[in-house]
Order: structure tokens, then sequence, then C-alpha cells
């Protein structure tokens, strides 16, 4: 005789997102900037404000996110850097140096995984130093924030 073990029904969790940006922002050289994502892909409980380019955590508890941009014609000795920032300080970083001698077009990401409350405000932030302007290349594969909740508290 087999018994059958059924799950129990999971609590379901509307807080996660992905935005994108739809234009190009241009990033001046030496000059932390927000990255301005402006369009949503998903954001089933509006957490995510295009105009602010803000996530507000809606509970406390452990929150994945990840956030990425792409830089077109990164000189050959210019560097880039991103940041992921909770209440404007930064948690999370990743730097690139572009070593090739020559431009290229450069995707950076930076990821965390932490304890969030309730009201913090999650934003990526870039920074470059080409010594002029370099733009953003907008694009939903390459320029992107998403994030979600893992675990409630």
């Amino acid at each position: 005789m087999s018994k059958t073990k059924t799950r129990p029904e999971q609590a379901k969790n509307n807080y996660y997102f992905k935005a994108y940006t739809t234009t190009a922002q241009v990033m001046t050289t030496l000059v932390a900037e927000i990255i301005e994502y402006d369009l949503e892909d998903y954001d089933p409980s509006s957490d995510f404000n295009t105009t602010t380019h803000l996530y507000t955590c809606p509970v406390d508890g452990v929150y994945m996110f990840v956030g990425s941009y792409r830089l077109d014609n990164l000189g050959g000795t210019d560097d880039t850097q991103i940041a992921l920032r909770v209440n404007g300080s930064i948690i999370a970083s990743s730097y690139y140096s572009n070593a090739t001698g020559g431009n290229e077009d450069t995707v950076i990401q930076v990821a965390y995984i932490g304890y969030l409350s309730a009201n913090d405000t999650v934003a990526i932030w870039g920074t470059q130093d080409s010594g002029g302007d370099l733009s953003t290349n907008p694009s939903i594969a390459d320029t992107f924030f998403t994030g979600a909740l893992v675990s409630g508290v």
C-alpha cells in the first residue's frame, strides 16, 4: 500500500522585480551616478520606482539583487565601477579595468544577498574614468536591475 505525500501550499511571494533602461544614459567621468532604470519587465507588488530608480523593500527579510550596465567604447586604460547601495551606502561593488589597449563594450555586474528591513531602499550606481562622457547601452539583456525576497522573516 503506497501513501502519497502532499505538499503544503506555499505562501505566495509577490516581492520580485526586473527593471531595465530604454534610453542611453550619459555617465560623466569620475561622477558616481544612479543608473536610471526606467521601465519594468515585471513588478507585481510595485516596489520599484522608475522615477527615483529605487527599490523599496516591502518587508523584513533576506533579499537577492543583481544589477548590471553596459558601457560602449570604454577606452584602453579606462575603468568602471558598479555599486549596489542600501539607503545610500555601498554594500557591494564590482570594478573593471580595461587593459586591452583598445576600445571595447563592457558589461559590469554586481550581486548581493543579505538581510534588509522594510522600507530600506536599494539602487545601482555607476562611475567611469574615461576622461569624458560615456553612455550606457539600453538593453534588457545588458543594463538591468532585478531582485527578489528570498526568505521573509
